[in-house]
Parts: C-alpha cells; sequence; structure tokens
C-alpha cells in the first residue's frame, strides 16, 4: 500500500472520530445504515425494520418504541446487544449511524439524498428541538464554519464517503428519491446486497407499515414521552423530492448546487 494513504485520508477525515460513533462492542459482522442527518435513514430503517419483522418472522412489531431492538441508532445508545433481534435471525446487527466517515465501519448502506432537500429539513429539525437559535437565518446556517452541518459538512460527509470506497471498504449507495419513485425495485435492491431472499409479501408490507400516515400515526402512539416532550411538531418529514422548494428560495436553492457539484456529480443530481 502506498505509504502516502495517511496524508491522503487525513485531507478527508476529521482529526478525530468520536467514540459516539461506535457501539461499546463492535463485531466484525456489524452493517452500518449511513447518511448526513434529515436524509430518510430514520425512514429507510423503519422500513428495514418492517420487512424484518415481516420475513424473518421477528417476536416483535416494529414502530417507534421498539426499532431500536431491530435497527438500533448509535447515536441513542451505545450499549448495543451483540446478540439482538436482527443479530439472532439474520447473523448481523445493522445499526443506524450519522458518522462522519469512519475506518471502522467495514460495511455501510449508505443513503444520499439531494443537498438543498436534506439542508433544509436539518435545519428545520435543529430549530424545531431548541438545538439551533431561532433567530439563525438559513443562509448563516448553510455558510456557516461548523464542518457538521450546513454545506461544509454536507459536503465533508458525503465526499468523505464517497471518496472511500477504493480503500477496502464495503460501501452501497442508495439515493432517497429512489425509494420514493421506485419503493419496491430500490428496497428489493437493499434485501439482496443483505444477502436475503426477496419476498414481494414482506417488502410489500413494509412500503406499506413505512408510509408517511403509518409512521405519524405509530409515532403519536408509540414515541417516548421525551421525543414527544422535545419536538413541537412531527419527526416525520413531507418525503417528497424538492421539498426544500416548500422552505427556502431558489436562489438558495441554486447556491447550495453551486457549492456541491462534485458529488452532485457523483449521485446523478441535477
Amino acid at each position: 500500500m502506498n505509504k502516502n494513504w495517511r496524508k491522503k485520508l487525513s485531507k478527508i477525515l476529521p482529526k478525530h472520530i468520536s467514540d459516539d460513533d461506535m457501539p461499546y462492542l463492535p463485531l466484525a459482522s456489524d452493517i452500518y445504515l449511513v447518511s448526513y442527518p434529515k436524509s430518510g435513514n430514520t425512514w429507510i430503517r423503519y422500513m428495514l425494520s418492517s420487512y424484518f419483522e415481516k420475513s424473518l418472522d421477528l417476536p416483535t412489531k416494529a414502530n417507534w418504541f421498539t426499532i431500536q431492538d431491530i435497527i438500533p441508532d448509535i447515536h441513542v445508545d451505545r450499549k448495543i446487544d451483540t446478540n439482538n433481534l436482527l443479530k439472532k435471525k439474520y447473523g448481523s446487527r445493522i445499526i443506524k449511524s450519522h458518522s462522519f466517515y469512519n475506518l471502522q465501519y467495514n460495511r455501510v448502506i449508505y443513503i444520499a439524498r439531494r443537498p438543498e432537500d436534506s439542508i433544509s429539513s436539518c435545519y428545520n429539525y435543529l430549530r424545531n428541538i431548541g438545538a439551533l437559535p431561532m433567530h439563525i437565518e438559513f443562509m448563516e446556517f448553510c455558510t456557516g464554519n461548523s464542518f457538521k452541518y450546513g454545506i461544509a459538512g454536507w459536503n465533508r460527509h458525503v465526499l468523505g464517503w464517497l471518496n472511500k470506497y477504493s480503500v477496502g471498504k464495503y460501501i452501497r449507495y442508495y439515493k432517497y428519491e429512489d425509494f420514493i419513485t421506485k419503493p419496491h425495485e430500490t428496497l428489493s435492491q437493499v434485501i439482496d446486497l443483505l444477502g436475503l431472499p426477496s419476498c414481494n409479501d414482506s417488502i410489500r408490507y413494509a412500503i406499506e407499515q413505512s408510509s408517511i400516515n403509518n409512521m405519524r400515526a405509530s409515532e403519536k402512539v408509540h414515541k417516548t414521552d421525551f421525543q414527544l416532550d422535545s419536538s413541537k411538531e412531527s419527526f416525520t418529514g413531507i418525503a417528497k423530492i424538492g421539498s426544500s422548494k416548500h422552505r427556502i428560495s431558489q436562489n438558495d436553492i441554486d447556491f447550495i448546487k453551486s457549492k456541491t457539484i462534485q458529488a452532485r456529480d457523483y449521485l446523478g443530481y441535477d
């Protein structure tokens, strides 16, 4: 291997990868479901959990209260059972994460979303939960010095993962928009990637259970009191392509497009 590989990686990798992005006891068989925040990761997680519930005959029904038992979120709790429901039935844990590129993630399903949609959705969400002061304007959020959020954060996140397919990692990229326009085909591809037989009944069930109406209904009934108290609105978004048009101006959208050309071209976004 080229001796300068560490120097090349250091130009894109964050200086410190937080331990918070790793389970306490990582397993070689772990699979990570990764995205920049508000890029559809939770929706895909819910869809996959519903598929596993049906196809693997899990003893637990997937909902907002039980989903952590099926596909745990590393940012909720790093103490993930080494033999959780999915590990017992499938043989691997699938773990949701918003981590930037992480050398310790060996197998990754990466969900990408149009930057103007994910960044504007992230902005609204952070304001909604009180993590971002209400006086911060959208473009200030977009162009700020934070390497975690905004345009810099999106580029760092997406390009970090896109540029690392050649360092011995197993990474597969999917676009959020494909789960909307062709859900059956795209979910089937993910199931095939996981080495499982594609079951049409289970796929239809998963798509139906993860519809916006069903997810919002489950959110009202099954979310914890803390989650309900900490958010003024439903976590479940509007799940539309081009949702940014309802939130920000065309000038803002054009500006974001101009600053995310490299990743957009790779992912096939206009």
